[in-house]
């Protein structure tokens, strides 16, 4: 996949043939996903149109954690096969922009054969752009909205159900497990002490966190993915500062000189809420137990 970087006034060599998924994206999960699709079968070539920051940010109060950052969602586009992904730098200024020269200084400038939107698309200033007025200058596909028996498929929906542990309906809907990225730093090693060391994650973005507690989940590192015990949580059975964080417990890794490194973290299921123990002993029979429960949760 190529990126490509756009800036207001500045042009580029168009596309011939190009088919751009418009949207928000943040997650993308199975709406998301079709718009994709939708483009990589109108097009010759396909592409995915993304803010960096998010004009969300600019306004007030801010959009909040989200559920990818734009590497996630740069590394999700390849993933499927996109052409293009082409990212718009936004300021404040952006955000005040009318409808029609967002489509004269961003959509014009790119000049897609055609584009693919959801029927709920908004854009511009206020959110006074709309598919009607997509329609009136390109040709434009529109997908409708995925729904389920409890209503729409939206990012919002999916962050409600993390907030609430819910990992495997949030599964369910992104089409894809939850992921958040970090790199791998020291923590107090007590878990190293009692038999159960942890790689401690510096979060690469302020991603939106599952509800406190143990999950079972896959962690890739080094290119290698393993089944994994996370916690969500911050440490109420040890002493030192209680922030929430994230460290994961590998099922069968060995490695030692962990530091430093990248880590992708899956959340699939979550196996029990967080709780404080009485000593470290306390906590090691009950981690044992829950690698038990992790193992038969990823057995398949």
């Amino acid at each position: 996949m190529e990126t490509v970087e756009l800036e207001i006034g500045k042009t580029i060599a168009p596309i011939k043939g190009l088919s751009l998924a418009l949207g928000n994206f943040d997650g993308f999960h199975k709406g998301h996903q079709r718009l994709l699709l939708e483009a990589k079968f109108h097009g010759l070539y396909s592409g995915v149109l993304l803010f960096d920051p998010p004009p969300s940010s600019f306004l007030s109060p801010g959009p909040g954690p989200a559920l990818m950052g734009l590497d996630d969602k740069e590394r999700f586009a390849a993933s499927m096969g996109i052409d293009y992904c082409f990212i718009v730098k936004t300021n404040r200024d952006f955000v005040s922009i009318p409808p029609e020269s967002f489509l004269a200084e961003v959509i014009d400038k790119i000049a897609p054969e055609s584009l693919v939107v959801g029927e709920d698309f908004r854009f511009g200033a206020m959110a006074k752009g709309d598919v009607g007025l997509l329609k009136q200058k390109y040709k434009t596909y529109v997908c409708k909205l995925l729904s389920d028996s409890k209503g729409k498929i939206s990012t919002s929906r999916i962050k409600g159900l993390l907030i609430e542990g819910k990992a495997k309906e949030a599964w369910g809907l992104l089409g894809h497990p939850y992921e958040i990225c970090g790199k791998t730093v020291k923590g107090l090693q007590n878990g190293r002490r009692i038999g159960f060391p942890t790689l401690n994650l510096s979060l690469d973005f302020p991603y939106i966190l599952p509800k406190e507690g143990v999950y079972a989940g896959i962690c890739y590192l080094g290119g290698m993915p393993y089944k994994a015990m996370i916690n969500v949580g911050d440490n109420p059975s040890v002493d030192g500062p209680h922030e929430n964080h994230v460290e994961v417990h590998l099922l069968g890794y060995s490695g030692t000189d962990d530091y430093g490194k990248t880590a992708y973290i899956d959340f699939l299921y979550r196996v029990r809420d967080e709780r404080k123990f009485a000593s470290l002993a306390e906590l090691k029979q009950q981690l044992s137990s829950d690698k038990k429960a992790v193992e038969e949760l990823l057995k398949n």
